[in-house]
């Protein structure tokens, strides 16, 4: 095993507190999944626990006693400071070696740029207040939600304070086809993080094969919600009622469903069949 995973693994029980950063969480607003994991978190009573939202909202979701939030991102006009962080983008190296990695003549590519750069430095600036004023570097993990703008700034910033960087990563923040032009900036500059989870075997590969990771720090944990023991009553005779839950986009493949009802309801004429689905989309 290599020294660097080794060496989290032994740190694992060092570990004094973790800071959690998403995109809006504990706000309503998506991140569901966050729900179960938090319930978790006060079982691991010597860990400080506290989250960064980047957005803030009007609701907030109940969270553990544990568990302390701190909104560094949303008490910023950006409107007033987005001139400032476009001249810091300018000046930044990733702009350049960007330049290396890509045909970034493409005007509307670059747009894409600057505006990851920008946020980029923006996180790096409200980071490093927050990182002034904290204490147990050492032994302090940052778990990012998503693999974005905000784990490269915590990246930019580890040398010099000491942390450890631990990102999950999902879907729009790992394929680049899913982006406008097939273009997702900066990821082949930040390869460097202690641990980035993923939730399948083909993202490993295609972090890989893509942007140069290396296999070590890459590993599956999936998502889920506790089993809460609810059982469905038994279909009347010659019933059955099939119930569906996701978001209805081209990825679900939410089309075999109906594939399979079709030549089910062929092999079996006498049963009724009832689908149910719940989920938005488009």
């Amino acid at each position: 095993m290599p020294k660097e995973k080794r060496d989290f693994k032994a740190m694992q029980k060092e570990i004094k507190k973790i800071v959690l950063i998403t995109s809006r969480f504990p706000y309503v607003g998506g991140e569901q999944f966050l729900e179960t994991e938090v319930e978790y978190y006060c079982q691991n009573q010597n860990i400080e626990f506290k989250i960064l939202p980047i957005l803030k909202g009007k609701q907030k979701r109940e969270l553990p006693n544990c568990i302390e939030v701190e909104d560094i991102f949303a008490n910023e006009n950006w409107a007033k400071v987005k001139p400032l962080y476009f001249i810091k983008a300018l000046f930044s190296k990733h702009l350049y070696r960007e330049f290396f990695l890509y045909n970034m003549f493409h005007i509307k590519k670059l747009k894409i740029l600057l505006s990851s750069l920008m946020l980029h430095q923006f996180y790096m600036k409200k980071l490093e207040i927050f990182l002034e004023n904290s204490t147990a570097l050492e032994h302090t993990v940052f778990y990012t939600y998503w693999n974005n703008e905000a784990t490269y700034a915590l990246q930019s910033l580890k040398e010099k304070y000491g942390y450890r960087v631990v990102s999950r990563i999902h879907r729009g923040d790992i394929y680049k086809e899913e982006r406008t032009f097939g273009y997702l900036p900066l990821k082949k500059q930040f390869t460097d993080i202690d641990t980035i989870y993923t939730i399948t075997k083909s993202a490993n590969t295609y972090l890989m094969e893509t942007y140069g990771f290396l296999e070590e720090p890459i590993e599956i944990s999936r998502l889920g919600v506790n089993d809460l023991g609810i059982k469905s009553s038994p279909s009347p005779k010659n019933k059955i009622h099939l119930l569906s839950c996701s978001f209805l986009s081209e990825v679900k493949r939410v089309d075999k469903i109906i594939e399979a009802l079709e030549i089910l309801s062929e092999k079996e004429p006498q049963i009724e069949f009832k689908w149910s689905h719940i989920g938005d989309g488009y």
